[in-house]
C-alpha cells in the first residue's frame, strides 16, 4: 500500500503505535546531547586534552569504525533479539562512553572511551532505524517527518549550548551521560514496535532466515548489490567525515571563537529543515529514485568543495556548509532506503546495519587523507591540496551511484525503493555520532 501524501490531513487525527512517544523523547534528548559535544570533538582533544591533531584524527576514526562496522553486528542482534532491548544497551554504553570520557586524560583512556561509545551507537542505530521503518508502514511518512523535525532540531539547538559550555566540556560530557540514562527509562517502559516486535515466522523452506549469524552473514555477502551501494557509499562519507575534522580546525582559524564553530552545524541543520519538504516532497517520486539522488547528492558535494578551494574565509564557508547540507539531505536519507528496499522484513536492520559499514571505511579513509592533506596546506593557501582531493573523491562517488542505476532498476522492477518523504537526522543523530 503507498504511503500518503505529505499534505494528507489525515495524518493528523491517526493514533500514533505504542511506544511511539518513547522513541520521540529518545531521538529528542540524545540528538541534543550529541550535538553538544560532536562539532567541538576534535577541538576538546587538540586544545583541552592537548592531542596533536593526529592523534584526534586517530581518535575520531576509531569512534566511527566501532560506530559503523559495528553497527552490522548490531543489526544482527536486532533482528535476533529485540528491538527494544538493543536500544536500553546501547543507551546504557553511550553513557558509560561519555562518563568515562569526561575522566580520561590520557590517549589510552581517551581511545578505550570512544571504543565504549561507539559500542553504545553500534547497538542503537540499527534498533532505531528498524522501530521507524516499522513505524513508517502503519503511518506512513509522518514517522520520518516526526524523526526529522525532533533530530534536525536537537542538531541546531546542541552547537548553541555546546559553543556557550566549551570552556566546561568535561562538565557536560558528565551532564550528557546522565541523559542517556534517563533516556534508558522511556525504552525500558515502552515497546516501540507494539506487537511487531514479536519474531514473525521464517519462510517456508528457507533455512537462512534462522541461521543466526552466519545467515546475516551470507546473506550480505552474497547480495552483490548492497555491497556494491556500501562500497559506492565509501566516497561520500570521506566527504561527510570532513566536517567533524577538517573543517572545524579550518573553521577555528576564520572564526571569532572556537565556540562559534558550532554555528557552522547549526546553518547545516537549518539549511535541511527549510529544504526538506519543498525539495524532497518534488523529487522523491516515481520508480529507481533512490540510485539517482545519491548520484545527483554526489554531484552537489563535488560542487560544495569548489568555494573552499577558489576563496577564504567565512563566505566560502558559508557557502560550503549550505552545498553539503543539499548533498547531505539527498543522500543520507536514500542510503538507508536503498538499503531498506534491498532487505526481506527479517533482514530490515542487518541490512541498515551493514550500509553502516561505508561509513566505517570512509571515516577511516577520510580521517587520514584528511590529516595529511590539511597539514600541507597553510591558512594562506585556504588548504586547497585538502579541498581539492576530496572534490576529487566526491566525482568518483558520483560515478560509482551512476554504474549502479541499471543494476537496482533490475532488481526494482515493479516499484521504486520506499525513500522518505523528507530529510535524514543530520547526520547523526545517534549517541555517540552524527547521522544516521
Amino acid at each position: 500500500m503507498p504511503y500518503p501524501k505529505l499534505k494528507d490531513t489525515r495524518l493528523l487525527n491517526r493514533a500514533w503505535p505504542a511506544g511511539m512517544s518513547a522513541v520521540v523523547i529518545i531521538l529528542s534528548l540524545t540528538t541534543t546531547a550529541t550535538y553538544m559535544v560532536l562539532p567541538f570533538l576534535v577541538l576538546f582533544l587538540t586544545r583541552t586534552i592537548h592531542l596533536s591533531f593526529r592523534s584526534a584524527g586517530l581518535a575520531l576514526a576509531l569512534l566511527v569504525i566501532v560506530q559503523r562496522g559495528g553497527a552490522f553486528a548490531g543489526g544482527i542482534a536486532s533482528d535476533r533479539y529485540s528491538p527494544r532491548a538493543m536500544m536500553i544497551a546501547g543507551l546504557a554504553a553511550s553513557a558509560c562512553g561519555y562518563l568515562s570520557l569526561s575522566l580520561a586524560t590520557g590517549l589510552p583512556a581517551i581511545g578505550g572511551s570512544l571504543i565504549v561509545l561507539g559500542i553504545g551507537t553500534a547497538l542503537f542505530l540499527p534498533a532505531c532505524k528498524a522501530v521507524l521503518a516499522v513505524v513508517a508502514e502503519e503511518i506512513g511518512p509522518r514517522a520520518f517527518a516526526v524523526r526529522t523535525t525532533v533530530t534536525n532540531g536537537g542538531s541546531a539547538l546542541g552547537p548553541l549550548i555546546g559553543g556557550a559550555l566549551f570552556s566546561d566540556f568535561k562538565v557536560l560530557l558528565l551532564v550528557i551521560s546522565l541523559l542517556h540514562i534517563l533516556c534508558c527509562y522511556p525504552a525500558a517502559r515502552a515497546n516501540p514496535l507494539g506487537r511487531r516486535e514479536a519474531k514473525a515466522p521464517p519462510p517456508a523452506g528457507s533455512k537462512r532466515a534462522t541461521a543466526g549469524f552466519r545467515g546475516a552473514v551470507a546473506d550480505v555477502a552474497t547480495d552483490p548489490l548492497l555491497l556494491g551501494l556500501v562500497a559506492a557509499s565509501v566516497g561520500f562519507w570521506i566527504c561527510y567525515t570532513q566536517f567533524d575534522l577538517t573543517i572545524p580546525m579550518y573553521a577555528a582559524q576564520v572564526l571569532w571563537s572556537p565556540g562559534a564553530v558550532g554555528l557552522l552545524t547549526t546553518l547545516n541543520s537549518v539549511a535541511i529543515t527549510v529544504l526538506q519538504l519543498p525539495l524532497l516532497k518534488r523529487v522523491l517520486t516515481g520508480p529507481h529514485r533512490a540510485v539517482s539522488l545519491l548520484t545527483l547528492g554526489m554531484l552537489i558535494m563535488t560542487c560544495a568543495f569548489v568555494p573552499m578551494i577558489l576563496a577564504s574565509g567565512i563566505i566560502a564557508l558559508v557557502v560550503f556548509t549550505l552545498l553539503f547540507s543539499l548533498s547531505e539531505l539527498l543522500v543520507a536519507p536514500c542510503l538507508d532506503a536503498a538499503a531498506d528496499s534491498l532487505a526481506g522484513p527479517r533482514r530490515r536492520a542487518t541490512y541498515l546495519g551493514f550500509v553502516s559499514v561505508g561509513w566505517a571505511v570512509g571515516a577511516v579513509v577520510g580521517n587520514s587523507v584528511g590529516v595529511q592533506t590539511f597539514n600541507s596546506g597553510s591558512p594562506s593557501w585556504h588548504h586547497s591540496v585538502s579541498w581539492f582531493s576530496f572534490t576529487l573523491t566526491a566525482a568518483a562517488g558520483a560515478l560509482a551511484f551512476g554504474a549502479m542505476r541499471r543494476e537496482y532498476r533490475r532488481r526494482q522492477p515493479s516499484a521504486a525503493a520506499r525513500v522518505p518523504d523528507v530529510a535524514p537526522e543530520s547526520p547523526q543523530p545517534v549517541p555517540g555520532g552524527r547521522p544516521e
